[in-house]
């Protein structure tokens, strides 16, 4: 099937989904039933959407690659780009061809502390798998700055939600007030993949990709510590988490459960000046209880993306998924809504990548190892708010 007939055959079996649980009795006597099918059904409906996702993805790198494909003419030497070259460069460093020594010789690139700076092509593509672990990384619903440097970054804040304007008669003179501005600095705290190795054969074989291994072996591990720490982190000696910086809004009526109640005072509970480009946040599981909540008239509430890369929603706003989320148990914050954008992760520089040439040789492999800086922050408390299970 092409992408659109996977997509459309998906949207169908959802929407026969939300229709299914109006099915369920009203003394609840096939609740259980009725329930299971439809899990089932939702189940397909998320793997022919991941059908659709990996052939689109397939399909992009298509016409990438024939972007690139260009005749040559045979009497004219093509010279390469300093962005290839350095491409180049680099897959000879990881293939161990050339050592750091001769990369400063030849000025592509900058070493660092016995590593090498990621060319921007394999950049890119890192960023792109980066955001795979997590919406806490690049590309997701955060603000995300990047900086040259890993000096501290002070951002200015200010909340003035709870001033207002005033009426004043003629000839008065108008009162002085004040707006309370703050501040808070973003450092750049030390992220490692810690060591992974590569099999000398890999790496000589010049038909592997190893600028590919190398990359998904870096997007996975710190991919899933970036999006733990921008999550969860205490903010003591490491980034500070969306979750621990969020206030509670609402406390669930219980500890093992949410009701649309809960979710409707959460969502009521963050400043209606934040609402418009707000969205919720929960762990997977959490997303599949909520996907069964319906209003007073049946109808569910949760509505499955319509286009491309687009977010499901609830309720009309946007969800993300992230499994370093709390799941619903006693006294954790289950559900996050508000402006994420209010939330700050901040990159210092750019990733770096050590080559270990030595410490595995008895078992004829090269070590690896990537390092990145970063750190994270809420820029603004009433912007999101937490649901925290009672």
């Amino acid at each position: 099937m092409t992408i659109f007939e996977l997509r459309e055959k998906s949207l169908k079996i959802a929407h026969e989904a939300r229709a299914k649980l109006a099915e369920i009795a009203a003394d609840g006597s096939n609740a259980a039933e009725v329930e299971a099918e439809f899990d089932r059904m939702i189940a397909d409906s998320d793997a022919l959407a991941a059908r659709a996702n990996r052939l689109e993805q397939v399909e992009a790198r298509e016409r990438d690659f024939a972007s690139i494909i260009t005749p040559v003419n045979s009497t004219v030497e093509a010279r390469a780009s300093d962005v290839e070259r350095a491409d180049n460069a680099f897959n000879a460093y990881l293939r161990g061809e050339i050592s750091d020594m001769e990369l400063r010789s030849q000025s592509i690139g900058q070493a660092a502390d016995g590593g090498y700076t990621v060319p921007t092509t394999m950049s890119n593509e890192l960023i792109k798998s980066l955001k795979a672990f997590g919406p806490m990384n690049e590309g997701g619903p955060v603000r995300y700055i990047l900086t040259p440097g890993g000096n501290p970054l002070v951002m200015p804040t200010s909340d003035d939600t709870g001033n207002k304007g005033s009426m004043i008669a003629e000839g008065v003179a108008v009162g002085e007030s004040t707006v309370k501005f703050g501040q808070v600095s973003l450092g750049a705290f030390k992220f490692t993949s810690g060591m992974f190795k590569v099999s000398s054969e890999l790496l000589s074989d010049s038909s592997q990709d190893v600028s590919r291994i190398v990359n998904d072996a870096m997007a996975e591990r710190l991919g899933r510590i970036f999006n733990e720490k921008y999550t969860v982190g205490s903010g003591t000696n490491e980034p500070q988490g969306i979750v621990t910086a969020a206030a509670v809004g609402k406390t669930a009526a219980t500890a093992t459960a949410i009701a649309l109640a809960d979710l409707i005072d959460l969502k009521h509970s963050v400043d209606p000046a934040y609402r418009a480009g707000a969205g919720y946040m929960w762990h997977d599981s959490t997303f599949a209880a909520v996907r069964k909540l319906t209003d007073s008239t049946g109808r569910l509430l949760w509505q499955a993306a319509y286009t491309v890369g687009a977010p499901d929603t609830f309720d009309g706003s946007p969800c993300y998924i992230n499994q370093d989320m709390p799941v619903i148990e006693t006294g954790k914050k289950s559900v996050l809504f508000g402006d994420f954008s209010k939330f700050a992760v901040r990159r210092a520089g750019g990733f770096v990548l050590r080559r270990l040439n030595e410490l595995f040789a008895g078992s004829d492999q090269t070590g690896f190892v990537a390092f990145a800086r970063g750190d994270s922050k809420l820029l603004d408390t009433a912007a999101i708010k937490a649901l925290k299970q009672a």
